[in-house]
């Protein structure tokens, strides 16, 4: 993880008043999280948060955060930032990862609430930044040489002149003409010298095509050769791009992963903007994408209209590459094009934060968009009131997927939200389903990224509060006829009474549907004993949760709604009470016949 792509930062307090400036700081700080936890939960949510990689602002002493944190500790590379702050919201405090984003945080938490901060580090105090904590627009490949640097510079050594240094001196560097530290900012060139630290400010665009399926090393191979017929290292990059029905291609995407370069896309109609800029326009390329260069085009298209090709379209046997020269001032500006998009497909268990994995909750974090049910919404506002969030009523799944899917299309990260497991009764079916036939589906949703989260389902819930009742064979029906026919649930309900699964019936009842259950009674009673325990687990994880033991014999239609989940046990399910007068369901493995002597 690096400071480009850390997670929001979680605030955490142990105190009503610390949970005032919590609130204080997240509404000045839209991307910073309100930890939602009770104080007995403090150190466990405090530690889960640190160990899914995100940024810790603790309003407590240094002392708590240290005991808690401390055996997870790591390195400087890889240990998110962690802040103590005061009660007073007056002293900020940075404990770890100040050159891994930590600074960004305290210089919005500074703007934010005008808190003063402490630092004890020797760098933090003498320079505005260090070499492995650049400012946008400069990349350092080799960061862990800053220590061997930064150990030279406080015994009072100097840095060499260089040219286009100004931006260490600005923030404070030492220079001399004597001095012993050789630096190189390095722009159009590899560095020919032996530098002690080499500091590079990304100005080109690299273009790229190449056919469907084509090998990820003969792009490579392209690439780089590209790169040094012009003396170039992938450091001088800033982005890799290329025409939009190539957002999926495995070639393109393990290129900007391996050399950590941004990958953009652009229409043809946007490469065709480039159609007179272009050195080697073709007609053939055109009749096959409908654009008259996608390689030379594309690395136009990054570069404002007054840039060059400073290198004209390369081939290899399967893909092209050219590359174009920014302009200084677009150094630091946002790229141009737009991303791979990204859907999320975010399981939420049955309701409960603590039954939440810490996946989704990244997901839904990370995501720019947030789509469901308005229930569901409602479940998570707490995490999501910062994004974009689009709602749908229950009944319009199919149209809730595909505008997930094709909003993700347009290059955007879209989280769409499921209760229990995404994958079981839920969104993840359909989505599959859409993406195989394309129906409604844009180009672009059709090359989408996909993503799953799995999540606790409402079984599972019920199951591990109530015993153990799924510790064997088990199964689950859905007796809904809406997409079903109901004599395919009727097979279904016979086969589990007959293989004497533990059977879990989801979608149980409805105001107009209150057969089904009765049916699956009436069959299962005809296989297993008539006190057969059964659990009915309503608006699991929830604040009006209930879970209920009942016989098979005194299951009535009556009792069971929509969001209630049934689940009858097998012949050989066993209900006992404890002597704290909780009871229990468990169906026996038969390890009281396996000789453990």
């Amino acid at each position: 993880m690096t400071k480009d792509n850390l997670l929001p930062p979680a605030l955490f307090s142990l105190t009503s008043h610390g949970k005032k400036l919590e609130k204080a700081i997240a509404a000045q700080c839209m991307n910073m999280v309100v930890s939602d936890h009770d104080i007995k939960d403090f150190s466990q949510r405090l530690k889960s948060s640190y160990l899914q990689g995100h940024p810790i602002v603790a309003i407590c002493s240094v002392g708590i955060i240290v005991r808690i944190l401390a055996p997870f500790i790591q390195n400087k590379w890889i240990d998110p930032p962690v802040f103590a702050l005061s009660e007073d919201g007056k002293t900020l405090i940075p404990i770890l990862g100040w050159h891994h984003g930590g600074r960004l945080i305290a210089n919005q938490l500074i703007e934010a609430i005008n808190c003063s901060l402490v630092t004890t580090g020797a760098s933090e105090g003498k320079f505005s930044f260090t070499l492995d904590d650049l400012p946008e627009g400069y990349i350092a490949p080799d960061p862990e040489k800053w220590k061997n640097i930064a150990s030279r510079l406080f015994e009072g050594e100097y840095i060499i002149p260089f040219e286009g240094d100004k931006f260490l001196r600005d923030a404070g560097y030492p220079f001399s003409q004597e001095g012993s530290i050789k630096i190189c900012l390095s722009v159009d060139e590899k560095p020919t010298d032996d530098y002690d630290f080499i500091v590079y400010q990304p100005r080109y665009a690299i273009g790229m095509g190449c056919e469907r399926g084509a090998d990820f090393e003969e792009v490579e191979n392209l690439f780089l050769h590209c790169l040094e017929q012009k003396n170039l290292s992938p450091s001088h990059v800033k982005s890799i791009a290329s025409i939009d029905v190539k957002a999926d291609e495995f070639a393109l995407h393990k290129l900007s992963e391996k050399y950590q370069i941004a990958l953009m896309f652009f229409s043809a109609d946007a490469l065709n903007a480039q159609k007179d800029r272009l050195a080697n326009p073709s007609d053939i390329v055109f009749k096959e994408v409908g654009c008259y260069g996608v390689a030379e085009g594309a690395a136009l298209a990054i570069c404002e209209e007054e840039s060059k090709l400073c290198l004209e379209k390369q081939k290899s046997k399967r893909a092209t590459c050219a590359i174009a020269k920014l302009t200084e001032k677009t150094v630091t500006q946002p790229l141009s094009g737009r991303k791979r998009g990204l859907l999320r497909l975010v399981s939420l268990g049955p309701g409960k934060d603590a039954w939440r994995t810490p996946e989704a909750t990244e997901h839904l974090l990370q995501a720019d968009v947030i789509i469901g049910y308005s229930l569901y919404l409602d479940i998570v506002s707490h995490i999501i009131k910062d994004k974009e969030q689009i709602s749908y009523p229950l009944g319009d799944e199919e149209i809730r997927v595909r505008d997930a899917l094709n909003i993700a299309g347009d290059g955007k990260d879209v989280a769409l939200i499921c209760s229990g497991d995404a994958g079981i009764y839920a969104m993840g079916s359909l989505l599959h389903e859409l993406l195989d036939t394309g129906r409604g589906l844009t180009d672009g949703a059709m090359r989408t990224e996909i993503v799953m989260s799995p999540g606790i389902t409402a079984m599972q819930g019920a199951a591990a509060q109530i015993g153990s009742v799924l510790g064997h064979d088990f199964c689950a029906i859905s007796l809904s006829d809406l997409l079903t026919p109901l004599e395919d649930i009727h097979k279904r309900i016979k086969a589990a009474a007959m293989g004497d699964f533990v059977t879990a019936f989801y979608n149980p009842v409805s105001k107009r549907r209150r057969t089904q259950l009765a049916y699956a009674k009436e069959i299962l009673l005809q296989h297993r004993p008539a006190n057969t325990p059964v659990i009915l687990g309503r608006n699991l994880g929830r604040d009006t949760e209930e879970l209920v033991i009942i016989s098979l014999e005194n299951l009535q239609v009556d009792d069971v709604d929509m969001l209630t989940t049934v689940i009858i046990g097998s012949s050989k399910s066993k209900a006992y009470s404890r002597g704290d007068g909780n009871s229990y369901v468990y169906t026996p493995r038969g390890y009281d016949k396996k000789d453990i002597a």
